[in-house]
């Protein structure tokens, strides 16, 4: 990996020149300007990820992310980043500082560069993503129009209006009650390491009464232009009036039918006489099983099963150890031309590592099932996740159990019960949504209030964002004809509660997801959800 992929964007170093008197001009706040990123450590290096689904280049362990909008540092939410920044330890608070005076070539960094003019934000996706002024013109600006690039058109949060929008910002929870634990710790969700992200959440809700937050993941940005993907990725916007039917049109969708990305299905050779690993061969496939997927799997089920007994499960299972073994010389390879057959291989692995638990039930018979909580529990997690993906409908018996209120154990924090009755309930809700049949109208408002509390609970979690995005585009992208996952949806206001509003919102952050999730894991997670969403169109 050469250095400049490993460097995070900084800013351009201020020339002084003293023999000339520069004239006044003021510059804003120092936390208007994204702080420089240090390079960060990556390991192991022989393994080239995947692209994402959509023709987005391959995010490397670790990604040169742009600088982050928010990071959140143990549960801040964004209303309080406004006087507090996290520096990545401690989260002091940032004091703008005194600036000294510059003059327009100073700003640019050369006396012959033109100066740069950073307004961004209100301007067309092709702009935005150059960082380059744009004048919003109507249907395409300027700038795309002389430079002969696609414009992709506006944002809906910054699209220009003819009248004033109303815009609500969205529900914060209370500063004191967040950040009244920021020393505790969750055991069962820790801040990846080495999967730095772009900040922002999806959504951030209020945790419950008496719950403090546990930390949050720094993961990508809402807007999925401002990403690493590639323009052509993203289609005309849909202007188009929009059409909500009451019932979703159920289509059935095999598992294997996701793992084929971009509709090219994952290569692999079945043999039937496997040659023994050697102890190293071993070693290595165990450090990229764990340095990959372990620890997403884990993260986005919500468990310690893969972490705790993962490795030495596979060991015992050929067949799926010799497809592992494929997939890690595989992803060695350096062949950008066949980077999207990487990434269809790379979901099936996702999925056959995820689905590791019910290989382990079948081999004790389903006597051992009973007596180990922690495989009960991941295996009702896998199967919710799978009927959410393939849109299909859950066995009401595999809805997992409604949490218990328990006192702490000793020696236990309340924050962690809490936190653990948390997230009992996001998976009892999720599990009830995927077995409502939203084919019939006799469900709508049951499947409205599961939405909502799973959403009041998603705690800055990045596995419970993306599964609930997923949820609402399933619910509602399903239940709307006009949409279609590979086009951009405008909605007409920002309205929160405008079915159209909710499913831009997810449809970009599952999008966003897809290329900049903080794991591999969530990142084919996301692709094969926008795959199952495109096949249900079909």
């Amino acid at each position: 990996m050469s250095n400049s992929r490993m460097q995070a964007p900084h800013l351009p170093t201020e020339q002084q020149n003293s023999s000339q008197a520069p004239a006044p001009v003021n510059l804003p706040p120092i936390h208007h300007f994204p702080p420089q990123q240090p390079a960060m450590q990556s390991q192991p290096p022989s393994y080239t990820a995947p692209m994402s689904s959509n023709g987005a280049p391959p995010p490397q362990h670790p990604q040169p992310y742009p600088p982050p909008q928010y990071q959140y540092q143990n549960g801040v939410p964004p209303a309080m980043q406004a006087g507090v920044a996290g520096n990545g330890q401690n989260g002091l608070m940032r004091i703008p500082l005194p600036h000294a005076q510059l003059d327009s070539r100073h700003m640019s960094g050369g006396r012959h560069k033109k100066e740069i003019k950073r307004r961004t934000k209100t301007g067309c996706l092709t702009c935005r993503k150059r960082r380059i002024k744009c004048d919003e013109g109507q249907p395409t600006c300027r700038n795309c129009f002389k430079s002969k690039r696609e414009c992709l058109g506006y944002d809906p949060i910054f699209k220009s209006q003819s009248s004033p929008a109303n815009i609500q910002p969205a529900p914060t929870g209370n500063p004191a009650s967040s950040a009244s634990h920021p020393g505790a710790g969750n055991p069962y969700h820790q801040a990846p390491q080495t999967f730095p992200g772009t900040g922002g959440t999806f959504i951030h809700t209020a945790a419950a009464p008496g719950t403090s937050a546990p930390p949050g993941y720094a993961y990508a940005s809402l807007d999925p232009a401002l990403s690493s993907g590639d323009p052509s990725a993203h289609m005309a916007h849909s202007n188009y009036p929009h059409t909500l039917q009451m019932q979703r049109k159920v289509r059935v969708i095999p598992m294997e039918d996701l793992f084929a990305l971009n509709d090219i299905p994952p290569r692999y050779d079945s043999r039937e006489a496997r040659q023994p690993l050697s102890p190293p061969i071993q070693e290595e496939l165990e450090t990229f099983i764990k340095y990959h997927y372990v620890a997403g799997l884990d993260r986005v089920l919500e468990t310690t099963w893969y972490s705790q007994r993962g490795w030495s499960h596979l060991q015992r299972d050929p067949v799926l150890l010799d497809f592992v073994a494929q997939c890690a010389e595989q992803f060695k390879q350096r062949d950008e031309a066949s980077e999207k057959l990487r990434t269809s291989l790379e979901a099936r692995i996702v999925w056959q590592l995820a689905t590791m638990p019910r290989t382990a039930a079948q081999q004790t018979n389903g006597a051992g099932v009973g007596a180990d909580p922690l495989l009960q529990e991941v295996l009702a997690r896998i199967d919710v996740l799978e009927n959410l993906l393939t849109g299909q409908f859950l066995d009401p018996s595999r809805i997992p159990p409604p949490p218990q209120q328990q006192a702490p154990q000793p020696g236990q924090e309340p924050a962690a019960a809490n936190q653990k009755y948390n997230e009992r309930s996001f998976w009892h809700h999720l599990g009830r949504f995927v077995s409502l049949r939203d084919d019939t109208t006799s469900v709508q408002k049951e499947i409205d209030d599961t939405l909502n509390i799973m959403r009041n609970i998603l705690s800055m979690l990045e596995n419970r964002d993306v599964l609930y995005s997923i949820a609402i585009g399933r619910h509602i992208g399903g239940r709307m004809p006009d949409f279609h996952p590979q086009r951009h949806l405008v909605a007409s206001n920002n309205d929160p509660n405008n079915p159209v509003t909710k499913l831009s919102i997810a449809h970009s952050f599952v999008e966003s997801e897809d290329q900049r999730g903080t794991t591999q894991v969530i990142q084919r997670i996301c692709s094969m959800a926008i795959r199952g969403w495109i096949l249900s169109k079909r």
